[in-house]
């Protein structure tokens, strides 16, 4: 099978390899199968689009949402923390006591 593009005229065919290697060839082959999958992939991305665009697909009716913690629970812990909050604002006058550690 022979492929010939008429504007690549370069052709290795005296190689150690064999006539099968030709650069250019594999060139126009390699940067084709890139265009193509370039447009088939902006092809997707647009059809995508416009299906989210048009809320066909991604929107969805809303949904209630979940109750995330409990009221009395939460409550309860407030209450806790207040509750240390005044401990540590009215400090018991105790007396301190320091070890001397050389005795």
């Amino acid at each position: 099978m022979k492929f010939s593009i008429p504007f690549i005229k370069a052709r290795r065919k005296n190689t150690e390899a064999g006539p099968s290697i030709q650069p250019y060839r594999d060139w126009v082959i390699a940067l084709c199968l890139a265009a193509v999958l370039l447009v088939g992939a902006l092809a997707w991305s647009t059809e995508l689009f416009f299906r989210v665009k048009s809320e066909s697909e991604a929107a969805a009716a809303p949904v209630a949402t979940p109750k995330l913690f409990d009221d009395k629970a939460l409550s309860d812990t407030v209450s806790f923390y207040k509750q240390r909050q005044a401990g540590f604002d009215n400090p018991s006058p105790s007396p301190q006591f320091l070890v001397d550690p050389s005795i």
